[in-house]
């Protein structure tokens, strides 16, 4: 069993951190004209080009769109994809791809009545289906959110891994891969079927929630119980990350691990989690777990799911599902360090109503992209462009401390509104915290003993840490 330890990332950190929300304009902001495509539930780039898939609340039939530049009104709509899919296909929330064979792309479709099915396509437009529906078990109406390319210690080729489940119905997931090459649907082979893994409900997975490969191994996470799952031939999987009782990270309201990613070789998982807000650890090892935020980065229960991590720009971006009555709309959080992070937008970019399920970020030229849910007017892609808008964490002072080093006794200057500090020890214990609300504030921390410490001063779009070091 992997070892979780509980670890605040402030005591490697000395400088000190600002940020401001980025400028993020919008692209399309009604669902690309049909308000039934209530969000942009995927990303990814493929030969040049920027795809966008789409989610249906209503009859009719998810889209796929592309564009060569991402720009307002340079959209077009992948036609030839449109006669291969029937009208009870909901969304299109998977996709995959290598660089493998001249390049192959690789997308999922969820169906509540046909079931999941998995397409294939070396230029982007014309698709062909490589799975029977739902890999011939009609109760996997929904595949796993991405897909990935592997090749085991005893493969001689790679593979490509997908799953499907039935996202809170009655039919446990299942984990399937195909030779990378293969355009035979009869070459699927499962790996793993969680009817037979499960022993008791508490260990139930109905959905492969995400795919990520890491220093030579592939994992999977699962909706359900918070399981992470690792192989390193691709075709025997054991636990890193028990669920059952104890749930993820041995949180019982960390239902699901919902996004697993890697940045500066670092393995980053985060949660759903309806009562505390989405979590996120982080591993360096795979094999101890090191707690980033327990509580959506402030946000609480009102951003449930850290439902997307991408990297990009050298920063490691979040996004959260927010679809809660107390929720202003969707925010998103970027970090150059994987602990300290800032929000980069304001919520819902102003507006509440981009506010639900599912939202994604992505790369592409030199934007960040957001792709996310509107009910009313449809689907959201927005954007920001990094190389002039994006701030470097570390050259934006606006507080001081003083003296510093001192006794325990010290002044933060520069404060233009209320905000909340927090002083840590070295052991990433809190020893104080209160809420400075004026120009000129005293800070005393009369039974601090000697040593290092770090404060830490945030609101809703601004954080700072500050090393301190206490002297008597």
């Amino acid at each position: 069993m992997k070892i979780f330890t509980l670890f605040i990332g402030l005591i490697f950190i000395s400088h000190l951190t600002f940020a401001q929300a980025d400028v993020w304009s919008p692209v399309v902001t009604d669902g690309f004209s049909n308000p039934n495509n209530y969000g942009i539930v995927e990303f990814d780039v493929f030969k040049g080009q920027l795809y966008a898939a789409t989610a249906q609340k209503a009859v009719g039939t998810a889209q796929l769109w592309r564009s060569t530049t991402g720009n307002t009104g340079s959209w077009t709509q992948v036609t030839n994809f449109i006669p291969a899919l029937p009208s009870a296909v909901k969304n299109i929330p998977s996709f995959g791809k290598t660089n493998l064979g001249g390049g192959i792309m690789w997308l999922g479709t969820g169906s509540p009545n046909t079931g999941t099915r998995i397409y294939r396509s070396t230029d982007g437009s014309n698709w062909t289906a490589i799975s029977k529906k739902g890999f011939g078990n009609p109760g996997l109406i929904t595949p796993s959110p991405n897909m990935v390319v592997f090749q085991g210690t005893s493969d001689t080729i790679p593979y490509l891994y997908a799953g499907g489940g039935s996202h809170g119905g009655s039919t446990n997931a299942e984990v399937f891969r195909i030779p990378y090459n293969s355009t035979d649907s009869a070459d699927w082979v499962k790996l793993i079927d969680f009817d037979t893994v499960a022993t008791t409900a508490s260990d139930i997975v109905d959905l492969i929630s995400y795919w990520c490969v890491w220093n030579n191994k592939i994992y999977f996470s699962g909706n359900g119980s918070g399981q992470i799952w690792e192989s390193s031939d691709g075709i025997n999987f054991t636990q890193n990350l028990l669920g059952g009782t104890g749930y993820g990270f041995g949180v019982p309201s960390n239902i699901v691990i919902a996004c697993l990613q890697v940045f500066n070789d670092t393995l980053f998982a985060a949660t759903t989690n309806k009562i505390l807000g989405g979590q996120m650890y982080r591993t360096g090892d795979g094999i101890n777990w090191q707690s980033v935020t327990t509580d959506a980065f402030g946000k609480g229960n009102s951003a449930e799911e850290l439902h997307n991590i991408d990297t990009a720009f050298g920063y490691i971006w979040v996004t959260a599902y927010t679809d809660t009555a107390t929720s202003n709309g969707c925010p998103i959080w970027r970090s150059s360090d994987g602990w300290f992070f800032v929000q980069s937008n304001t919520d819902g970019f102003g507006n509440p109503d981009i506010d639900g399920e599912n939202p994604v970020t992505i790369s592409f030229g030199n934007n960040m992209y957001f792709g996310g849910p509107n009910y009313t007017a449809g689907g959201q892609i927005w954007r920001t462009t990094v190389a002039t808008e994006v701030q470097n964490l570390s050259n934006n002072i606006l507080i001081n401390v003083f003296p510093n080093p001192n006794n325990g006794e010290f002044t933060v200057y520069g404060l233009q509104f209320p905000v909340q500090l927090q002083i840590y020890n070295s052991l990433g214990q809190i020893v104080h915290e209160q809420t400075l609300n004026s120009n000129l504030k005293t800070v005393n921390l009369s039974e601090a003993k000697s040593g290092i410490y770090f404060l830490q001063i945030k609101s809703d779009n601004f954080i700072q840490t500050e090393k301190l070091e206490v002297i008597k």
